[in-house]
């Protein structure tokens, strides 16, 4: 029997993304960024553009926060031990697949993060975003290339990427219980899994 696919999502899922941007934020700019007040499917990069308004004009925002992502300070950032021992124990029976938005500005750096975590873990490392943070130049949706590549599961953080992949015929893990992806009904196709314990548990019974 051939090996499902099950394509993982970096940010969020393998590592704390969001919190670490909001407190590198604040300390730039000595304030207050607050993530709780996030709406669901609210986009991260408009929340912030949002609150620093009169701080900083969209395009600096985008350029610092690309510059913060691809530093050694941001990839020193190590995953979960959690989502280390999972993968590693989802590695024997599935075959694994990074499928995410970031900016291909960030391959290497994702590539060097990843080898020194997930070192033979992840089969493609797929980034997705020919544009820049905030400013998403997108050509083929994450969950039509998941489709498209011919993979079975996503596992994402975004609500909008589950309820897509369900949609096109995959088997969708919504990860987390972030502001922006809140508890909602969820469409057939679609599980949560709130942490990766969650997860684990989610596979053994497939």
């Amino acid at each position: 029997m051939s090996r499902k696919t099950i394509a993982v999502d970096i940010d969020d899922v393998l590592v704390d993304r969001v919190m670490a941007i909001q407190a590198y934020l604040n300390d730039a700019f000595d304030s207050n960024l607050d993530i709780s007040g996030m709406h669901v499917g609210e986009s991260f990069f408009k929340f912030v553009v949002a609150h620093f308004a009169d701080k900083a004009e969209p395009l600096r925002l985008s350029e610092m926060i690309e510059d913060y992502v691809c530093s050694d300070a941001y990839m020193s950032i190590p995953p979960s031990q959690e989502a280390t021992t999972v993968i590693d124990k989802l590695k024997q029976t599935y075959d694994l697949a990074i499928v995410s938005y970031r900016p291909k500005a960030q391959q290497q750096a994702t590539q060097k993060w990843l080898d020194q975590h997930f070192t033979g873990r992840f089969k493609d490392i797929l980034l997705v975003n020919d544009g820049h943070f905030g400013r998403d130049v997108v050509s083929t949706p994450k969950a039509e290339l998941c489709r498209d590549k011919g993979f079975h599961y996503v596992l994402d953080d975004r609500l909008d990427t589950c309820v897509e992949s369900a949609g096109l015929g995959l088997q969708a893990v919504l990860f987390g219980t972030y502001p922006w992806n809140a508890p909602a009904d969820l469409p057939k196709g679609v599980s949560r899994a709130k942490d990766w314990r969650q997860v684990e548990e989610y596979f053994d019974a497939r």
